[in-house]
């Protein structure tokens, strides 16, 4: 056998060999294969729960979404900024020397506030607010008349 003839065979059988051990490194030994397949289950059962706490959170929201999403989004808007506008009206007519047409003003102002009337249906977190609601125009009722009689 000459050189050209081994040159042949090294050239044929060096490819083959390599494949046969990289596939020797490569191959996973059954043990292997099963522990990375127990590693998959895990991964998908943490998903499956993730997922499954998720869906029930979303079924559990509080009580307020619901609300939310059956009132009128504008009456929904009016009530949740009443409360702040009350406390500021009521700073600024305690502060002030407030003339009587002010007085008449700020009342027409919060009458057209679209809030609920007292035979509409009403939620919980609403009846606070419309009892200061309430009590602020009994206030400037009270004010108007008081400045009328001056």
């Amino acid at each position: 056998m000459g050189f050209e003839e081994f040159k042949d065979l090294v050239i044929i059988f060096t490819p083959i060999i390599s494949a046969v051990l990289i596939y020797r490194q490569n191959k996973k030994s059954q043990k292997e294969m099963k522990m990375e397949l127990e590693n998959k289950l895990k991964e998908m059962d943490k998903e499956t729960e993730l997922f499954q706490k998720r869906s029930s959170w979303d079924n559990s929201m509080p009580q307020t979404n619901k609300y939310m999403d059956q009132m009128d989004i504008v009456r929904q808007g009016n009530i949740a900024n009443l409360s702040s506008v009350i406390e500021w009206i009521m700073y600024y007519i305690n502060k002030e020397d407030i003339m009587l047409y002010e007085l008449e003003n700020i009342k027409v102002m919060l009458l057209n506030i679209k809030v609920p009337l007292d035979h509409e249906e009403m939620y919980p977190y609403e009846i606070p607010i419309m009892i200061k609601y309430k009590a602020i125009i009994k206030y400037l009722d009270e004010k108007i008349k008081n400045n009328n009689g001056l």
